[in-house]
């Protein structure tokens, strides 16, 4: 029964030191994110204290402050036509993409919630320190968009939720388990997950105006974005989070949240969810709409925003 168990155990101490070498191929065969790269971001830079973060302002600066808090993948031109139709209304827009994504570094991070608020918190004490924001959270951006409220309440003038994470999510299943594995599950993110985060979502059946407006595929090719996306994986909770949306609540900050009634990323049973933990926040669910409903549905998503975020 040794032998058989040292056998076993020389085999796969062989077939991780192989999927240690090719990890780190794949790794070394992508661009480093330094000077160069960011010299090649259309927009701002800020130094924050895990790096440079990518920026862009819009809107007149006596207008309102709006802050924009994108998702787990794409970057913030995922805003594109929602911050167009509140730049038209007179609201300073700011977006930025986060640590990992985009043109922002890729620091060497646990990426958990803590590392989010801190960021965004910096963030905001340099760009928009002196009045309370309308922030707006993404799908994950949702979940970090309410945890920042819940800790910073006299910082948040109003919450506006897009298709939240933090309540009920798609589940990965066995390959959910499997990436959490050192070494393998490095191997299979990048092999097998990552591919699917490079293609856009298809959106043949929308006009050109509805679509996302911005290339996801970039930002793989550079060091760092896979592992940033894995950590926050790892380290970011994305379900089960109802006690921070009912945080929010007890601070009686005003939230407006949108679904998308075919959402397969973040299911429907997420906004029941969210009622129960914010009973006077106002849910809107668009017939028809799945994860990308903030872009391939935004002149109904606008129509209800700009409506919704006069009035405060």
């Amino acid at each position: 029964m040794s032998k058989l168990f040292l056998i076993i155990f020389i085999g796969l101490a062989v077939i991780m030191i192989a999927l240690a070498v090719v990890n780190a191929k794949t790794r070394s065969a992508l661009a480093p994110f330094d000077e160069q790269a960011q010299s090649l971001a259309p927009f701002d830079y800020i130094t924050l204290s895990h790096g440079p973060v990518h920026y862009r302002w819009q809107g007149p600066e006596d207008g309102p402050v709006v802050v924009m808090v994108h998702g787990f993948s794409t970057p913030m031109f995922i805003f594109e036509q929602n911050a167009e139709a509140l730049i038209a209304a007179g609201y300073r827009v700011l977006r930025f993409d986060h640590f990992g994504r985009g043109w922002s570094a890729r620091p060497n991070a646990a990426y958990d919630r803590d590392f989010y608020d801190t960021t965004l918190l910096e963030l905001l004490d340099q760009l928009a320190p002196a009045t309370p924001i309308h922030l707006m959270g993404l799908s994950m951006g949702g979940i970090i968009s309410a945890e920042f409220a819940a800790r910073h309440p006299e910082r948040v003038r109003s919450l506006t939720l897009f298709v939240p994470a933090g309540l009920d999510i798609q589940d990965m299943g066995f390959a959910g388990q499997l990436v959490k594995i050192p070494i393998l599950g490095t191997y299979i993110w990048n092999k097998r997950v990552i591919p699917s985060f490079k293609t856009a979502p298809k959106q043949d059946d929308v006009p050109p105006s509805h679509r996302l407006q911005g290339d996801v595929a970039v930002q793989y090719g550079y060091r760092g974005t896979s592992e940033a996306l894995r950590q926050t994986l790892l380290n970011l909770p994305m379900s089960g989070q109802d006690d921070r949306f009912r945080a929010v609540a007890a601070h009686q900050i005003p939230t407006l949240a949108i679904f998308g009634a075919d959402d397969l990323t973040v299911p429907i049973s997420s906004a029941g969810r969210l009622a129960e933990a914010m009973p006077e926040a106002q849910i809107e669910v668009i017939a028809g709409g799945e994860h990308t409903v903030n872009f391939d549905h935004f002149p109904e998503v606008n129509t209800i925003l700009m409506k919704w975020i006069k009035q405060r």
